[in-house]
């Protein structure tokens, strides 16, 4: 991947979340203002398994008046998931098992989920997968790209990005991105598999993002995929939602996604949030707290979108027929409701 960086004199550094908000310097994380520029086109994956048209539009044949009480009745009915896959004893993402509204200290949770990341960014995409099961990233990715209609046009920033799960896989569909995240280990891990997969055009700019990131983004695209979910104060996810407005150009779209607390969660008995000793902070949303952080930062919602409604079947039996239903299925009125995860599109107006 192409290493764009500002002349040594003119680097800034990004802050990390030192509690006396102290910066330290990583120039080459450091990004250029030649992130947009039209020389390096993307590059189209071959053999893509999305389940969107070029316009961007989702659909499989079904009728919604018949389809969507069935897909209800069957996401809620499958409440006995099986255990998710494990890759050496770890999860990605901590077992839920202790509730809390905020930590006393979110300066420490953020420390301690910063530790986390940065010990386990070689490994995270693996436990990712085996946690979630291979499938579920082509409902995310065909989910993102519909509902924010990416172009080939597009400059698209990844907010939290960690190692790049959802950089490298909608990267091909845009002109530009650019992956802001404060863990440079999982940074290190985007550049290397970019790299690998010949997608010079993402740029890597090593920031905190529930702290005002200090250059100056302009993008006609935005994501925040399962980010605000482990930040523990408001404050915080509060800031992050505002950068991703100022980052975006007039009428420019994002896509938010967190865990939700929905009809599957609860009837589960799961509590909404958790935290442990030596994992992350975890909160899951219902749908207006998503709207109400989404208008409070300036920006207009447009939609909430259901992800993963179909999640609790593990794609079984078939899986391609299965991620093409899911996909369907998260446009449906009241997904949110039932799927994994929830979305929330927003413009800037």
């Amino acid at each position: 991947m192409k290493r764009i960086g500002l002349p040594s004199a003119s680097r800034i550094p990004a802050t990390d979340c030192r509690s006396n908000g102290t910066p330290r310097r990583n120039p080459s994380h450091c990004i250029s203002p030649e992130y947009g520029r039209d020389d390096a086109p993307a590059k189209r994956q071959s053999g893509s398994t999305s389940t969107t048209t070029a316009t961007g539009r989702v659909g499989i044949g079904l009728r919604p008046g018949l389809a969507a009480p069935l897909i209800a009745f069957l996401a809620v009915l499958n409440l006995a998931k099986a255990n998710p896959l494990t890759l050496g004893g770890r999860r990605a993402y901590a077992r839920q098992s202790v509730f809390v509204n905020v930590l006393s200290d979110a300066n420490e949770a953020s420390r301690r989920e910063l530790e986390i990341r940065e010990a386990e960014a070689a490994h995270y995409d693996e436990r990712y997968k085996a946690q979630h099961g291979p499938w579920f990233i082509e409902v995310e990715v065909a989910v993102l790209r519909a509902a924010l209609e990416l172009q080939p046009s597009d400059v698209l920033m990844d907010f939290g990005s960690g190692t790049g799960r959802i950089t490298r896989a909608l990267a091909p569909f845009c002109r530009r991105v650019v992956a802001i995240d404060r863990s440079r280990q999982s940074l290190d891990v985007l550049r290397d598999r970019a790299k690998a997969d010949g997608l010079d055009h993402i740029s890597l700019l090593e920031a905190d993002v529930t702290r005002e990131i200090p250059v100056k983004l302009e993008a006609t695209k935005a994501v925040c995929i399962e980010v605000l979910q482990h930040i523990p104060s408001p404050e915080g996810r509060q800031v992050a939602v505002e950068n991703i407005r100022r980052s975006l150009v007039r009428g420019g779209r994002c896509a938010i996604v967190n865990e939700a607390y929905g009809a599957v969660r609860r009837l589960r008995g799961r509590p909404r949030g958790s935290t442990e000793k030596d994992a992350l902070f975890f909160h899951s949303f219902v749908s207006s707290e998503l709207r109400r952080l989404v208008e409070s930062a300036g920006l207009r919602p447009r939609r909430v979108l259901g992800c993963g409604v179909l999640y609790w079947t593990r794609y079984r039996p078939n899986p391609r027929v299965m991620v093409k239903l899911d996909t369907w299925a998260s446009f449906l009125p009241g997904a949110d409701t039932v799927a994994k995860f929830s979305a929330i599109i927003g413009e800037k107006s």
